[in-house]
């Protein structure tokens, strides 16, 4: 079985980073009128700066580090800067300093951003640490089934995203067993996950445009490898 190659992280965080709160409301934009007023670049820039001045008004809020590192990792997403990665990173790790315990989120999204630099063995470890913390967390099964398939550990992968199976409608789910498939050579099976995750998501209100277009590329990437013409 071939090693796979580095996993397209833009829907890494989608679980981690919905139970971190994040979103366009510290920007004072109403969530379901953002798109009217701005675009999505611009609501998330602003909140980046809400919770900015937030930190520095109350440097101990562990909660609003926790936030900024995921605003930072989300525009990292957007933008590919791996700048904001690094701010992400900083963050969170300043969160986890001012509080450990019941702090999942800064760990889910530390957890995430190792993954998007590659720094995969460092994103196991904090992916076991996220599980040990709440071990329900579809999120950091997630996480830690993508750092096994990474470092190559296909058994450990093979268990942990078969713990996963039955969640196969999560969004954030959908993709790693569609990799997993594709890699044990069930190209049709990884096929028809993607498929049904894309809509899903085009269903999913509130989606940010690029995490859609994430599955439409999956998609692509998938039929490109496997001799589609077409998606």
């Amino acid at each position: 079985m071939r090693r796979p190659r580095s996993f397209r992280w833009a829907l890494a965080t989608a679980g981690v980073l919905a139970t971190s709160g994040v979103s366009a409301a510290g920007s004072g934009i109403d969530p379901d009128t953002a798109g009217s007023v701005a675009s999505e670049a611009r609501v998330r820039n602003l909140d980046i700066a809400f919770y900015s001045r937030r930190v520095e008004r109350d440097p101990r809020s562990a909660r609003d580090y926790a936030q900024l590192a995921g605003l930072y990792l989300q525009r990292a997403r957007e933008t590919a800067d791996n700048g904001d990665l690094v701010r992400s990173e900083r963050n969170a790790r300043h969160s986890l300093r001012l509080r450990v315990a019941r702090n999942s989120p800064a760990l889910g999204v530390l957890a995430s951003t190792l993954l998007a630099q590659h720094r995969f063995a460092e994103a196991r470890s904090v992916a076991r640490r996220l599980l040990a913390a709440d071990s329900t967390s579809i999120a950091a099964r997630g996480i830690l089934g993508e750092t096994e398939l990474e470092l190559g550990d296909y058994a450990a992968a093979d268990r942990t995203l078969g713990l996963l199976s039955t969640y196969r409608d999560n969004l954030s789910v959908a993709p790693r067993l569609a990799r997993w498939q594709e890699l044990q050579g069930h190209p049709e099976e990884a096929r028809r996950l993607l498929r049904v995750a894309r809509d899903r998501a085009e269903r999913t209100h509130g989606l940010p445009a690029e995490q859609l277009a994430w599955f439409h590329l999956r998609l692509g990437d998938l039929a490109l490898r496997n001799g589609h013409r077409s998606e």
